[in-house]
């Protein structure tokens, strides 16, 4: 599972994502709070949340369900192009 966050997250630091903020996406989609996210980077929550505004709003979404929802389809397409 990792390696498939690590690679869906460089896609999208590809798509305008900073490194930080593909780093808190495969954060966020290992289940990681925002206090969590920050005492591992060691950076404050409000940090977190400003990243996380900035994600949703690159990655033109507004909730992490919706982010959830992106890698669920990536991983469809995933699996269909590598059987």
């Amino acid at each position: 599972m990792d390696t498939i966050l690590i690679d869906y997250t460089k896609h999208h630091y590809d798509k305008g994502l900073t490194k930080r903020e593909a780093e808190i996406t495969a954060f966020i989609l290992q289940g990681h709070s925002s206090l969590s996210i920050s005492l591992i980077l060691n950076i404050s929550t409000e940090t977190v949340k400003v990243h996380r505004k900035n994600i949703y709003r690159k990655l033109r979404i507004s909730s992490q369900a919706e982010l959830f929802m992106k890698l669920s389809m990536a991983l469809k397409v995933a699996s269909k192009i590598f059987p």
